[in-house]
């Protein structure tokens, strides 16, 4: 099959007679790459993307560079196995937990603190040689009335060998976030859950990864913006004591025994 279709300024292809003849529906998933002066689309169950409710195929971040795309169908790859997923999970979690360690920040709005955890992720995804995505779409629509569209994840990672890494982050214990990423978990991703805040973290039903980040909490100017930090522990002043004046004291004969039996 071969046809020409144009791309429009925020990098759409309204054209439906494409993806219908390649029978990809509204919500299928779909793995988008480009290179080399040619952008590959393929169906793969773990893919990042998906068709649009309109039945419309988005490309990302790419906008009218491109301005004619030749779908290319191709094998999805290879799964890991099934005993393989859990030990895999577990070493992406620990890899983002240390990266996160070096994180610091001072004085920062939670929405701040949220973009700053979020721009790590990113970069910590990208150290990795993966293919990285904000806000893509995923697989668990959005509640009525917007049945028709899907919920967004911060950040979507296909990498080279295994599954999808996606990543949640949140503050507060949101259950639509842990809906999200277990429909997520069940289509064959990784899902890591990043909570930050001064603690008390629950953890979240399996497979979900929790790694969490904790920051201390102050208060903004005239105490109306709370603000949170994130500091090395080397960093950190001393604990405040206590200013109350202690006034004059009588000595206090303690009977400590002497060598003889005799108290002192």
């Amino acid at each position: 099959m071969y046809r020409l279709a144009s791309v429009d300024s925020s990098g759409r292809i309204r054209d439906r007679a494409i993806i219908g003849a390649l029978g990809w529906g509204r919500g299928v998933r779909l793995d988008i790459r480009h290179g080399a002066g040619a952008i590959v689309v393929r169906r793969d169950s773990r893919g990042v993307f998906t068709v649009a409710g309109q039945g419309h195929l988005v490309l990302p971040a790419l906008g009218a560079r491109r301005p004619k795309l030749r779908p290319v169908m191709q094998p999805p790859p290879a799964r890991l196995p099934a005993m393989d997923v859990a030990d895999d999970s577990e070493r992406v979690a620990a890899s983002l937990v240390r990266r996160l360690d070096g994180l610091t920040f001072r004085d920062a709005a939670a929405d701040q603190v949220t973009t700053l955890i979020i721009d790590s992720v990113v970069e910590w995804a990208r150290a990795q040689g993966w293919r990285v995505y904000r806000r893509a779409a995923s697989v668990l629509p959005l509640p009525p009335p917007l049945s028709g569209q899907y919920s967004v994840l911060d950040v979507a990672c296909a990498r080279p060998t295994g599954p999808p890494v996606v990543v949640e982050v949140d503050r507060t214990d949101r259950r639509r976030t842990v809906e999200k990423l277990l429909a997520e978990a069940a289509a064959g991703r990784v899902p890591i859950w990043v909570r930050w805040g001064p603690g008390r973290f629950v953890a979240p039903p399996p497979p979900v990864r929790l790694v969490t980040c904790v920051v201390t909490r102050g208060t903004g100017p005239a105490g109306q913006v709370r603000l949170f930090s994130r500091i090395p522990a080397s960093d950190r002043p001393p604990p405040a004591h206590s200013v109350t004046p202690v006034g004059s004291t009588d000595a206090l004969a303690l009977p400590i025994p002497l060598d003889d039996g005799r108290p002192r």
